[in-house]
């Protein structure tokens, strides 16, 4: 929320904001609404807010360089001000001071803009391209779009892709497999020169080694040698488990000999009959039975000692493979670990570092392909996953498709039949229409009500900080005054319930009068073309 701004500049008045609509009044008294400052009003507070140096319009106004804009707004859950000055020098940092406990601090400008990722998004910038400032783009709004799927580009030179992730995170449909996908798919699209990138890399470490960095290579070193011994006793714990195979095989078959042997020796209904055979047959044989039957006995005998002594070795052997087997795991276990350690050790080591130094060691017309294979498969995984996600939200869709109906129809004050969908083909397509919605004034007002949608359930639904929307008064024009109108007593009461802001500066050249149709808390400054109606002074010279 933001509730002031002002400046150090003499002719500066401040102007204050508040929850609901809040509209700075461009009047002509004389000539025209030209040149008054309701651009400039909006520039200030995205100078604030973090915009380019260079590229501000505050900046190509000589007589504000030196000058100071200050914003005071909510910051990490404390009502702060926040200010910058109009200085090339001093523009790089932005210095804060609380509201509640008087502390003060200079932040550099680069830490503001992902501190205020962080508070209005909870997001931590891990992705790039999603940027504070590339999603701020959404929330102010200085001209014309014209066309619905232009509405939904971050930047007009935008591509698919990249829309697609700013509106998956900003709808909160798939939007972790659609980072995924657009992070995958942006190197396949740099496969080529990657490549070529590789080849002048390799050429270049020949000649200057300094380029990798020392932790780079000492833990490359490093990783090679422990990998190359855990891949040797993970060698040789295969070679112990195969041989405990093999043994326990060998001994398995000495228990059955021994089993069947033992099996074999004869009872004592045998030694009976053995006597009888011997009596009768006596006279015809050469040994007696009594003789064999002792001759057998004492084979098995000596066969029983052979096969227990072999059984003892081999289970001598077993116990004595499966302790090293034993120990060669807990070695191994150790080489893990100390690898772990290292690893997390070389705290210098980053993991593009890591990934440049496994590519020299690559042939170079194999990484696009393995790049693009692996993106291809990524992708596909990645597609099954958007869709599954956009069929479990379908009732969530709904509910947007009824927020939508519910602002549409009131701004137009009918019954239009509103068709919303979504889906995910090679990139996220959202459709938004209704019967007579084209054209420049009607388009853009399907716009704002997409981006006052996108607001409040950001606000609300998904307990982001973002809570204000800023349209400049280019954005409006070809709206229609009676819709305007309409539409701003549709958002007032749901604005003021989650403590949301819209920030509208309009011109009262309209075909209904803004000063007459708005309700009067609403208008919090009235610019004019008199000598003290501007918002910084009249006659301010842009080089």
């Amino acid at each position: 929320m933001i509730y002031q701004l002002t400046s150090d500049f003499p002719e500066f008045s401040p102007i204050d904001f508040h929850s609901g609509i809040n509209i700075i009044l461009a009047k002509r008294s004389q000539n025209t609404t030209n040149g008054l400052g309701k651009t400039l009003l909006i520039a200030c507070i995205d100078f604030v807010l973090g915009s380019n140096y260079k590229k501000s319009l505050l900046t190509k106004y000589p007589e504000l360089n030196n000058y100071t804009i200050t914003l005071q707004m909510d910051y990490k859950n404390e009502k702060i001000s926040a200010s910058r000055m109009i200085n090339q020098k001093e523009s790089s940092k932005i210095f804060v001071r609380n509201l509640q406990n008087d502390k003060e601090e200079y932040i550099p400008v680069s830490k503001w803009k992902d501190d205020l990722l962080m508070d209005k998004f909870s997001y931590d910038g891990n992705l790039s391209m999603l940027t504070w400032r590339s999603l701020l783009n959404f929330f102010i709004k200085d001209s014309s779009v014209n066309n619905f799927d232009n509405g939904l580009k971050g930047f007009q030179s935008d591509n698919l892709q990249k829309t697609t992730v700013y509106q998956s995170f900003l709808i909160n449909i798939a939007f972790e497999e659609i980072e995924r996908s657009f992070l995958s798919e942006s190197l396949k699209t740099e496969g080529k020169n990657l490549t070529s990138y590789i080849n002048k890399l390799k050429l270049v470490v020949d000649s200057t080694p300094e380029l990798v960095p020392n932790d780079v290579e000492n833990y490359a070193i490093f990783q090679r040698k422990i990998n190359s011994e855990i891949n040797k006793e993970s060698n040789s714990l295969l070679s112990y488990q195969n041989r405990i195979d093999l043994l326990q095989l060998e001994l398995g078959k000495l228990h059955e000999s021994l089993n069947y042997i033992e099996n074999v020796v004869p009872n004592n209904r045998a030694e009976e009959l053995y006597s009888v055979l011997d009596a009768e047959l006596q006279p015809y044989i050469k040994k007696s039975f009594s003789e064999a039957n002792e001759f057998h006995k004492k084979l098995i005998s000596e066969n029983k000692i052979v096969i227990n002594e072999e059984i003892r070795k081999i289970q001598n052997d077993l116990s004595d493979t499966q302790f090293r087997y034993r120990q060669l795991q807990n070695k191994i276990k150790h080489l893990l670990s100390v690898k772990k350690e290292k690893s997390s050790t070389l705290s210098t080591v980053n993991a593009t570092s890591l990934v440049l130094n496994e590519l020299l060691n690559k042939p170079s017309n194999e990484i696009s392909k393995e790049v693009s294979s692996r993106v291809e498969k990524i992708s596909a995984k990645n597609k099954e996953k958007i869709n599954r996600n956009i069929d479990t939200n379908q009732d969530t869709i709904e509910s947007y498709r009824m927020f939508l109906s519910k602002h549409v129809n009131e701004v137009y004050d009918s019954n239009k039949k509103i068709d919303f969908d979504i889906f995910f083909d090679t990139a996220l397509r959202i459709v938004f229409s209704y019967k007579d919605d084209s054209g420049t004034g009607k388009s853009n007002m399907k716009l704002l009500i997409y981006y006052y949608f996108i607001l409040i359930i950001n606000n609300k639904l998904f307990e982001r900080n973002m809570d204000m929307l800023i349209v400049d008064t280019d954005f409006t024009d070809g709206i229609d005054s009676n819709n305007l109108i309409r539409f701003f007593y549709s958002v007032e009461n749901e604005l003021i319930e989650n403590n949301c802001q819209l920030i509208f500066t309009l011109r009262d050249d309209r075909s209904v009068s803004i000063q007459e149709s708005a309700k009067k808390e609403w208008i919090r400054r009235i610019l004019t073309d008199e000598d003290d109606g501007y918002l910084f002074k009249k006659g301010l010279i842009k080089e």
